[in-house]
């Protein structure tokens, strides 16, 4: 491929970087589970390997593809529908130096910090930007809860494995904030709004994240015990999960894109504030909770994982078909973007980026 014909490439969507989350979401309940059920330490690090792989992964990519469009990197974190999908880069680096915290606290505590620093400095920024405005009512959706909401709770966890307490609490007041304000925003969006388009209906399942990961958050600070905050956050993340069941029928309608990894992360969050209350609890049955979650986050996240690879496995006979449905699935994410910036020119109906109604 010649120089100028790459140059009219655009770059991959920002919406991509959830695969990496949802892996890393994942890791996250398998080391739950690990821990709740006594497994050995490193059952749950070939989940984290592929996590952080997948993460550097989808990064060059995105550098490499970004070398050969027109299209700046400055750009696609300005675009309102794209940007805030950026902060799970600096999260994933966060979780990745928590996660070591637990057996090399001397590798695991500066990597958490630099992940940080760059979730508050990226998210201050995409802030400031929004307060600034005008942001459109079409532009907003459930990935707006990453860069501060999501950002300060994960936060909050690796300063709590870094053993800083009074630094997990700031961060765990800065979640919370935020989750307040911007959930009022989005909910605002989803209530009043035109119906979103249907490759970025997935992230509606965002909605679940905030209470699971602030609950996790919370047992992080408080000794792993549970009190009255920790039962106030299992309580909403179990009406929140409802209320995705609620949304099932419209799930049911979408055509499978790269967007459905918007459900991978929600439902791991969930998943291991479960294994994490039932633990805790140790009621009656409690294993059963553990191995039931924990099997049905992995039995998702597979089927997610093997649709999408399809069209890159090769030796397949319809590896030239496949690959041109990746491509549309891509573009289908291009065009919901296009969509939310520019919502005075709708889809038709037959487009596979056509918002889905709520009936």
């Amino acid at each position: 491929m010649s120089v100028t014909a790459g140059a009219r490439l655009q770059r991959i969507p920002l919406n991509t970087l959830a695969i990496a989350f949802g892996l890393f979401g994942l890791a996250e309940t398998w080391s739950a589970a690990t821990a709740a059920l006594g497994f050995a330490w490193w059952t749950a690090e070939p989940f984290w390997f592929v996590a952080v792989t997948a993460l550097v992964w989808l990064v060059v990519a995105h550098l490499r593809r970004g070398r050969h469009s027109t299209e700046t990197l400055a750009a696609q974190l300005r675009h309102p529908a794209q940007g805030p999908v950026a902060a799970i880069v600096p999260v994933g680096i966060t979780l990745t130096g928590a996660h070591l915290c637990t057996f090399s606290p001397p590798v695991g505590a500066p990597l958490a910090c630099v992940g940080v620093a760059a979730a508050v400095l990226f998210g201050a920024w995409i802030i400031g930007r929004w307060i600034q405005g005008p942001l459109s009512v079409e532009s907003i959706h459930g990935a707006y809860l990453l860069p501060a909401v999501a950002a300060g709770y994960i936060s909050s966890q690796a300063f709590a494995a870094a053993g800083n307490h009074a630094l997990a609490m700031a961060a765990f007041g800065v979640g919370a904030l935020f989750w307040l304000v911007l959930l009022t925003v989005v909910f605002a969006r989803l209530l009043l709004g035109p119906p979103l388009p249907a490759p970025l209906a997935p992230t509606m399942a965002v909605l679940v994240a905030p209470p699971a990961v602030g609950g996790l958050a919370w047992f992080a600070l408080n000794g792993h015990r549970m009190d009255g905050l920790a039962e106030a956050f299992v309580g909403v993340t179990a009406f929140m999960v409802l209320v995705q069941g609620a949304l099932v029928p419209t799930y049911r309608r979408l055509t499978f894109s790269l967007g459905f990894w918007s459900f991978t992360f929600p439902l791991s969050a969930a998943a291991s504030l479960a294994i994490a209350w039932a633990a805790i609890t140790r009621g009656p049955g409690w294993q059963v909770v553990v191995v039931a979650a924990l099997t049905v986050v992995t039995g998702v996240i597979a089927a997610i994982a093997v649709r999408s690879s399809v069209p890159i496995i090769p030796g397949t006979r319809r590896r030239t078909t496949e690959r041109a449905v990746a491509a549309a699935e891509e573009r289908q994410l291009e065009v919901a973007d296009d969509l939310v910036e520019a919502p005075a020119h709708p889809a038709a109906p037959s487009s596979p980026a056509a918002p889905v109604g709520r009936g």
